[in-house]
């Protein structure tokens, strides 16, 4: 598989098998991507699924043959870094098998959680939307895993998208880990560029970004179109006004119509789990002092009735949701529980119908 995606290295006759077993799986394909997901619904909704089979949420979303996924569209699989020291990557690198990533064996599940749900839950027909990030990996290694998940979402038969990210892993901050391990978006998606045109990417997957409007321009989110994202999902609107006027500006650039734009849904249960969500995205400043003070005089005005304040927090993600359903030229909603408050939260709006 090494031999596989190092582009470089894959002979004649190796990109012509590849070609035509591309081609094979293009005539069995069974979904019309482009025209489905988007085009039928109105406000696509897709849910981040757990980190685990193994969290107890994953065993709620089975229940009832998948009763909480009714509402739902897509289910998106994230691709989370494993904590490790500087050592250790390190060690990984100048072990003998140099480009095989012992963060990659840690952290792949024994069981796919998209074939879990699909054996568990019968007629379950969602998207599949798995994460590809570059965290510490080569490039090598990098489009093994876009080639592995693309031929998982493939031969479900239901659609889907590689959704590629650079991945927050800590290590990525260190200057020179940065060094030996550039890959960012950008140039995975040059890498997944590479990987289609040689035909070792099913033509039905397609490939998306994540951008966040609470930090960046919109000339970042044009970036990532011209670079050849098929939609783009955005983190979460937490400053409600600087949210506000980029999408204002991406709107009148005509970015929105350009390809479909999903907005995140943090399913906030605490001023921690605000301050959780604002460290992720890397919002700062006057904006969030004060969604953060809210947060705060609601815990010391129903600290000691819990109800009160789950009310409280179920009252602001509906709000929130009304928010996004009405901005000019949404796509589609990202529905993220993370925490178990998060997803007891989740049960409360589908049984509500709010989603």
């Amino acid at each position: 598989m090494q031999a596989v995606v190092m582009m470089a290295n894959i002979s004649i006759a190796g990109c012509a098998l590849a070609i035509s077993q591309a081609f094979a799986k293009r005539a069995s394909c069974k979904v019309n991507v482009r025209a489905g997901l988007f085009q039928e619904n109105r406000l696509a909704r897709f849910l981040e699924l757990p980190a685990s089979t193994s969290s107890s949420a994953f065993s709620l979303l089975q229940e009832g043959n998948g009763r909480l996924l009714e509402p739902i569209h897509g289910l998106i699989s994230p691709d989370l870094p494993t904590k490790v020291t500087l050592l250790d990557f390190f060690y990984s690198l100048l072990s003998s098998n140099m480009f095989s990533s012992t963060e990659d064996k840690e952290r792949q599940p024994v069981v796919d959680m998209h074939t879990v749900l699909r054996n568990g839950i019968q007629g379950l027909k969602c998207w599949q939307v798995r994460t590809v990030a570059a965290q510490t990996r080569t490039m090598a290694q990098i489009q093994e895993l876009m080639v592995k998940r693309a031929e998982q979402i493939d031969n479900s038969g239901c659609g889907g998208a590689l959704l590629l990210v650079s991945g927050g892993h800590p290590l990525r901050e260190h200057w020179l880990t940065g060094k030996l391990t550039p890959a960012d978006s950008f140039s995975m998606f040059r890498a997944a560029k590479l990987l289609q045109d040689s035909g070792l990417l099913p033509p039905g997957v397609q490939l998306w970004a994540v951008e966040n409007p609470l930090t960046n321009s919109i000339d970042r989110l044009e970036k990532k179109i011209e670079a050849g994202a098929e939609a783009v999902i955005l983190q979460p609107p937490l400053l409600p006004n600087q949210f506000a006027e980029w999408w204002s500006n991406a709107q009148q650039k005509g970015f929105l119509r350009a390809v479909p734009v999903v907005v995140g849904l943090p399913l906030i249960s605490s001023s921690r789990n605000y301050e959780f969500w604002v460290h992720l995205t890397q919002a700062s400043g006057k904006e969030a002092d004060a969604v953060m003070g809210q947060w705060r005089r609601a815990e010391a005005a129903h600290g000691s009735d819990p109800l009160a304040m789950a009310a409280y927090c179920e009252h602001k993600s509906m709000q929130l949701i009304e928010y996004i359903k009405n901005l000019p030229d949404v796509a589609g909603i990202h529905v993220m529980p993370v925490t178990t408050t998060g997803w007891q939260q989740f049960q409360v709006l589908v049984s509500k119908g709010a989603l």
